[in-house]
């Protein structure tokens, strides 16, 4: 996710029978696939004129595994612990050029989302969206035989 901030990146091109060249190209920050660059005078040379055109780069992101961009909106899958989710929790969330803080509310459910506003993209127009924690419950697979006696009797007494 360099395009948050934006980056040089240097590229090969090779303008039809022409020889092949490397160039730096300045990717804009806030730009997403299907964005288009033009390269003042590395295309091929005018027939006409004999001066060189233009190039035309069609930006194509990969994507980070982490974070689902929708609109300047970031998403992001975060795991936590049963005993998190029924007792609430603070936790470090990462977002893609700094950590905040995140407070997880007692009885907090699979799948809920909690927002942190103004921790998502910025667009080309410096519009910043929001990063959208989406919460995964881990249940233990395997417990103690001193955990199953415990959850036994929290069970025996629960409120629901």
């Amino acid at each position: 996710m360099k395009l948050l901030i934006g980056v040089t990146k240097k590229i090969v091109i090779k303008p039809h029978g022409e020889e092949e060249k490397s160039v730096s190209v300045k990717v804009p920050r806030g730009v997403t696939s299907g964005t288009v660059i033009k390269l003042n005078g590395e295309g091929k040379h005018s027939k006409l004129s004999g001066e060189k055109g233009d190039m035309l780069l069609n930006i194509k992101v990969t994507e980070d595994e982490r974070y689902e961009l929708k609109g300047n909106d970031l998403y992001k899958d975060v795991t936590i612990s049963y005993l998190d989710a029924i007792l609430g929790a603070d936790l470090s969330v990462e977002s893609i050029d700094a950590k905040y803080k995140l407070k997880v509310s007692p009885g907090t459910q699979q799948g809920q989302e909690i927002l942190i506003k103004d921790a998502g993209f910025i667009n080309r127009s410096g519009l910043r969206g929001n990063l959208i924690a989406r919460i995964n419950i881990e249940i233990p697979q395997k417990i103690t035989e001193k955990e199953r006696e415990l959850y036994t009797e929290l069970k025996a007494i629960q409120s629901y």
